[in-house]
C-alpha cells in the first residue's frame, strides 16, 4: 500500500483540527478557510499551482475541485472570468465567500458539480485546471475532505481525461496537478496514453520536509491530444 496513505491521514487530521472558520494569507491577501474544506493551511500545494499555472486577462478559466477558492478567487483578480466547481458544498461556500471578500462575486460562477457533470456542454473554456486527488487507493473515501486527497483506482482522475477536451476552446490548454512522490505516475501515464493525451511537465517543485516527512514532489503537467 502506498506509504503515503497513512502520512496523508495525519494531515486531514491537521486540516480537521484547524478552527471551523480561520483565516490563512497567500501573497499580502487574506482568505477564509472551513476546517471541512481541503486547506492551502496544511496542504502546499495549492500554493505551487497558484504560482505556476498560466493564464491571461479575459480568459474563461475553470477550476475542477476550487476547495477554499484561491486559486479561482486569483484568477479572477488578474481579470479572468472563472467557473469554479466542487462536490463539498462547503467548498462552494467558502469560495463564494472568499469571492465576495475579494469583491469578485460578479466574476466567479461557483457550482455544485462531479467534475463536469453541471457544466454547460457548449460551454468552452480557455484554461481548464483540477488539482485532483492524486493518491491512488484500493478504497472509497468516506468523507468529502477524503475525497479531496483520496481518489479509488484513480476513477475520478479517468473521468476528467475522458471529458476535459470537450469542454476546451480552439485553442485552450488543460492543466493537471499532480506528485510524482505520493501519485501513482505510471498509473495514470497508462490512462493517459490510452486515450492519447501526452503529460507535458510545465513546473516541478520539492517541498523539503514540511507536510511530509521526506522530500515531496510537485508537478503541473499539461494535457495535449494526440
Amino acid at each position: 500500500m502506498n506509504k503515503y496513505i497513512s502520512l496523508v491521514e495525519k494531515y486531514l487530521d491537521a486540516n480537521k483540527s484547524l478552527d471551523k472558520v480561520y483565516t490563512f494569507e497567500y501573497e499580502e491577501k487574506i482568505f477564509i478557510g472551513m476546517n471541512t474544506v481541503f486547506s492551502p493551511f496544511v496542504f502546499e500545494d495549492t500554493y505551487f499551482f497558484a504560482k505556476h499555472l498560466p493564464s491571461k486577462p479575459n480568459d474563461e478559466f475553470l477550476e475542477i475541485g476550487c476547495g477554499t477558492g484561491l486559486i479561482s478567487i486569483l484568477k479572477a483578480l488578474d481579470g479572468l472570468n472563472v467557473t469554479a466547481t466542487d462536490i463539498n458544498k462547503d467548498a462552494i461556500s467558502n469560495t463564494r465567500i472568499n469571492a465576495i471578500l475579494h469583491s469578485v462575486e460578479h466574476q466567479v460562477s461557483v457550482l455544485y458539480s462531479d467534475v463536469f457533470d453541471s457544466i454547460i456542454r457548449n460551454h468552452l473554456f480557455d484554461i481548464i485546471f483540477w488539482n485532483p486527488p492524486f493518491i491512488f487507493t484500493p478504497f472509497s473515501p468516506n468523507t468529502f475532505l477524503e475525497k479531496s486527497v483520496f481518489d479509488l483506482g484513480y476513477s475520478s482522475i479517468t473521468k476528467f481525461l475522458n471529458h476535459f477536451a470537450d469542454y476546451l476552446s480552439p485553442k485552450g490548454r488543460a492543466f493537471l496537478g499532480f506528485s510524482s512522490t505520493s501519485g501513482d505516475l505510471k498509473h495514470l501515464s497508462n490512462i493517459c496514453n490510452e486515450r492519447k493525451i501526452t503529460l507535458n511537465l510545465l513546473a516541478k517543485n520539492f517541498l523539503e520536509g514540511n507536510a511530509f516527512e521526506e522530500p515531496f514532489s510537485l508537478e503541473l503537467y499539461e494535457l495535449c491530444l494526440s
